[in-house]
């Protein structure tokens, strides 16, 4: 299903070489009118067709990384991405502002990953965690003091 946005292909920006698609919302959904034009994403692949994620401005979002759920990405800033990771070479996109995780087929909160790292034995994910949560804090942190 393809209905909350689409990629204007003839609006981009380039980053290292890779194009970038400006998003233009075909649907209204939580606070994006319809034709409210979005940030930057190479694919679909990095922004869910579903719920009320978002990408917002001038934000740009690419490579391995997903916005999905109820996450809205304002700035390129509020994304952290980790990887590879493990065996399976898997990268930890992560939402600075409502400190949503996503890393293979799991998406929750920090706490949520913590707990499902401990119960499959995760341990290469519950020692980045500490990490993680520092510069979560620490972005958190730096944009307060800039307001």
């Amino acid at each position: 299903m393809n209905d909350k946005y689409e990629l204007l292909l003839d609006e981009f920006v380039e980053i290292f070489g890779t194009k970038l698609f400006r998003i233009k919302a075909k649907a209204p959904f939580s606070a994006v009118s319809s034709g409210k034009r979005g940030g930057f994403i190479e694919s679909e692949k990095n922004l869910a067709q579903v719920g009320d994620a978002w990408v917002s401005g001038d934000a740009k979002v690419f490579g391995n990384a997903r916005v999905s759920g109820n996450a809205e990405v304002r700035q390129s800033s509020d994304i952290l991405v980790i990887g590879p990771v493990g065996s399976r070479d898997a990268y930890f996109t992560v939402t600075i502002s409502n400190e949503m995780a996503a890393v293979g087929c799991f998406h929750g909160s920090l706490d949520e990953l913590e707990a499902a790292a401990k119960e499959k034995g995760r341990q290469d994910y519950l020692d980045l965690l500490p990490g993680i949560r520092a510069i979560v804090a620490r972005r958190k942190h730096e944009r307060k003091e800039c307001m």
